[in-house]
């Protein structure tokens, strides 16, 4: 199954990464006491792995927010041909559940015609 697809120009810090992690009933999955959630993102060359914001617990809700470093400290985010493939890790004491567990969902980078890439 598709997951969603997100769009983002290479070297831009904008805009958050915001996802709405569902229970394969559509429910927004509850995060109440989860230990971290891990955005990871399959890159060329390794895996593009940083901890993300639980934004609303309840609602499932947690976002990444950009930073400069993660277009330059490797393995970094570049401008691609086709879409990189992305999950989200709940780590919950010695329990994971990875989102969306059906496939993936995608980020798209193009390139930046005012930076180069």
């Amino acid at each position: 199954m598709a997951g969603d697809r997100f769009y983002l120009k290479a070297r831009d810090t904008l805009p958050v990464l915001e996802v709405a992690l569902k229970d394969p009933d559509g429910t927004a999955h509850d995060l109440t006491g989860a230990d971290a959630v891990w955005l990871h993102v399959s890159l060329p060359g390794g895996t593009f792995s940083r901890e993300m914001t639980v934004d609303d617990a309840t609602g499932g809700i947690v976002s990444y927010a950009w930073v400069p470093t993660d277009w330059t400290v490797a393995p970094a985010l570049a401008a691609y041909p086709v879409p990189y493939r992305m999950e989200y890790e709940v780590i919950d004491g010695t329990d994971h559940l990875t989102f969306p567990n059906d496939g993936y969902d995608e980020l798209v980078v193009a390139s930046d015609i005012g930076q180069a890439s």
